[in-house]
């Protein structure tokens, strides 16, 4: 194969891309798992409001977004008030990945002969906000050239970026890139195929699995595949034999065994081994991406069933909605499903029966379910940029008391301002004072970023102990 110059250009294109880059299932694996969200037999809608086309949660019981006018990104806490507002020069698109923020944006040069030069960004921020890298190179469009980027995902210490190579009709292949928190390329693999927007995937051990299209590399036709890559190196990679339509996430169970990696193509859920791509089995007729249970059970959208199969592919229960079933399902801790049908929010439990649903409408096309913190979940529409957010806090709120100060954990400084040390002899929960809950901790010793909750009093409740401490600005 002929060597290529590599040229660095990341192309966001439009705001769709933006839209499916969101943690729809909660985690960077997209496999529907949640490890704090339980199941609750009533829940209520906290609030619902336009926030913006592409959302995602945090660790810190936030909500960021890109509003339906490009040029800022916003920051809302669970009880849907915005704490952060930031204005940008250029269009930006954002997400965030294990509370680090990053962005995309696109710039033509419009002349008197149509759009011909091109200039594309990738930049990433950290949880403070401030500016890691930056990437940036130029294109043109008259030429037909130059280099896309489709995917992202953040995971085992590296950024990948799914990138396609283009070239005045010679070839249109891909390319799968890590870069370190600085900009720097760690490894690069060319794989021939081309990195669909909704293409990349990791597993627990670092193993990158992209959904690539169809491409053409100097006249030879290069199928639709999936590509399992290990620090640079191809570990596996499985040909799709024909079909137009789309892959979907390349969806892993890495929590069960045998590790499994799921794949919608054409409309047939693929099920691949993940140690050497070979085929599981096949299944027809599925509409969105599935998601897998910590029991490695498959829950698959099938137009208005929801379908429970086994690691090999056999029908174990199914639930019928009394509509076509809107976008994928995310599992609770507790093993219980959410799924958008018929403009609600339905629970189903283990057996696939309805425990609950919602009494309000509106949802009625493909949206994106996020579980929260602490039984929030959150039904997000990336067309509208609507946002409506269940949950049930009394719970919380009956859960503080004041019991006896024995000094069994410390917390400082106190006040503090956008930093607090904490020193834990069990797990530990941060309240506001109406019962919000900020952030949960494991027992040890930690440190956490709070220079985005508001100024005010906060209790921290350790075991049997409970500490008063103030946010000052």
């Amino acid at each position: 194969m002929i060597a290529r110059s590599l040229l660095f250009i990341l192309i966001f294109s439009s705001l769709l891309h933006a839209t499916i880059w969101s943690q729809w299932q909660g985690n960077q694996q997209h496999n529907g798992l949640s490890t704090t969200c339980g199941d609750i037999n009533t829940l209520d809608l906290k609030w619902d409001k336009t926030i913006g086309n592409s959302t995602a949660l945090d660790k810190s019981k936030e909500v960021f977004s890109l509003p339906l006018t490009p040029g800022s990104f916003e920051i809302y806490n669970y009880s849907g008030s915005k704490t952060y507002e930031n204005s940008l020069a250029d269009d930006q698109y954002y997400a965030i990945i294990a509370d680090i923020l990053y962005g995309m944006s696109s710039y033509w040069e419009r002349t008197q002969y149509g759009i011909r030069n091109f200039k594309y960004h990738f930049t990433v921020f950290n949880s403070s906000n401030a500016q890691m890298f930056r990437l940036e190179t130029t294109g043109n469009y008259l030429t037909n050239s130059g280099t896309r980027m489709s995917g992202a995902l953040r995971g085992n210490g590296v950024w990948i970026l799914g990138i396609i190579l283009w070239y005045e009709g010679l070839y249109n292949v891909g390319v799968i890139r890590a870069y370190d928190d600085t900009g720097n390329t760690t490894w690069s693999l060319e794989i021939r195929s081309v990195p669909n927007q909704r293409s990349i995937s990791m597993d627990k051990n670092g193993v990158v699995y992209a959904s690539c299209d169809p491409g053409y590399d100097y006249g030879e036709d290069v199928p639709a595949a999936v590509w399992a890559v290990s620090n640079g190196a191809e570990v596996w990679h499985y040909n799709f034999s024909s079909g137009s339509g789309y892959n979907g996430f390349p969806v892993v169970d890495d929590k069960s065994s045998p590790a499994q990696v799921y794949v919608i193509r054409d409309s047939t859920l693929n099920a691949l081994k993940a140690t050497d791509g070979s085929v599981i089995f096949t299944y027809e007729r599925a509409t969105y991406p599935p998601a897998v249970a910590s029991s490695g059970n498959i829950y698959l959208p099938s137009d208005t069933k929801l379908l429970c199969l086994s690691k090999t592919g056999s029908l174990i229960s199914s639930y019928t909605a009394s509509s076509r079933i809107l976008g994928s399902p995310v599992i609770t801790k507790n093993g219980s499903v959410y799924i958008t049908c018929n403009g609600k929010l339905i629970l189903l439990n283990s057996s696939m029966s309805a425990k609950w649903q919602s009494t309000q409408s509106g949802i009625t096309e493909h949206v994106n379910l996020m579980l929260g913190e602490s039984d929030y979940v959150f039904v997000h529409n990336p067309r509208t940029g609507r946002m409506l957010c269940f949950g049930d806090v009394s719970g919380f709120k009956n859960s503080i008391s004041e019991l006896p100060k024995q000094g069994l954990f410390t917390a400082s400084p106190n006040p503090f301002i956008d930093r607090l040390s904490l020193l834990l002899p069990y797990s530990a929960c941060i309240y506001s004072l109406t019962g919000e809950l900020m952030r949960r901790l494991d027992k040890g010793q930690c440190e956490i970023n709070t220079s985005r909750w508001h100024g005010g009093v906060y209790l921290i409740k350790c075991g049997n102990e409970v500490k008063r401490i103030i946010k000052i600005r």
